[in-house]
């Protein structure tokens, strides 16, 4: 579970970086210019294709991209429901 917290937080704080925005966990990703419709994309294949977690359809809601901790809480949700 810590690698794949430490991985999503390592591709979004990339993101971050890549746009010379600082963030922390708590930070509203939509209101800094980080998440949009592309990243969403680039983060769900990251997720299913890297670290193996596939995010169920209903989970596809905005609320679960604003920060770093609700993409991290939604990860851990399709791991748990898969379990």
């Amino acid at each position: 579970m810590e690698d794949i917290c430490k991985s999503i937080k390592e591709s979004i704080y990339q993101m971050a970086s890549e746009k010379n925005i600082v963030i922390t966990d708590t930070s509203n990703l939509y209101n800094e210019g980080i998440m949009d419709s592309l990243n969403i994309i680039v983060l769900l294949t990251r997720l299913q294709s890297e670290l193996s977690v596939n995010i169920p359809e209903e989970a596809l809601v905005p609320e679960n991209f604003e920060s770093v901790n609700s993409i991290i809480n939604m990860a851990l949700a399709a791991i748990s429901k898969k379990s």
